[in-house]
């Protein structure tokens, strides 16, 4: 992980990594994680928070504020249970979006893993292993 890696680094932050995955955040908000239901969160909006949290330290802090909050309220009704009150709208939006990846990532690998007991390797590919 390098520095640019992250939008915004924040105490009380934990870094994890799933087996054979990138890095990924979710923030604990200052007391033991907080795991979040964020697979409803639309693809779109997904974009537009990871966009928002990649570009907001390039904007004037009125922008940043007003996006901020608004990408924080478009996404709030996907999120349950809500984020405590009083965080900076960018520290939630960056656990919501780490979070949502963290599941992506599990279901993704939990797919590959059951495809590979169902399915017999590829010959054409260079990763195939022969069966014995």
């Amino acid at each position: 992980m390098t520095n640019g890696s992250l939008t915004t680094g924040r105490e009380g932050v934990t870094y994890l990594r799933l087996p054979a995955t990138p890095e990924s955040i979710t923030s604990t908000f200052g007391k033991a994680p907080i795991t979040y239901g964020a697979t409803g969160l639309p693809s779109g909006l997904t974009v537009a928070v990871r966009q928002f949290l990649s570009r907001a330290p390039g904007l004037s802090p009125e922008s940043r504020r007003t996006i901020g909050l608004d990408l924080l309220h478009a996404t709030l009704p996907h999120v349950s249970p809500p984020p405590p009150g009083g965080f900076h709208p960018e520290t939630v939006l960056s656990a919501v979006v780490a979070e949502r990846r963290r599941r992506d990532l599990e279901r993704l690998w939990r797919e590959e893993r059951l495809r590979a007991r169902v399915l017999p390797a590829d010959p054409l590919s260079p990763t195939a292993r022969p069966h014995p």
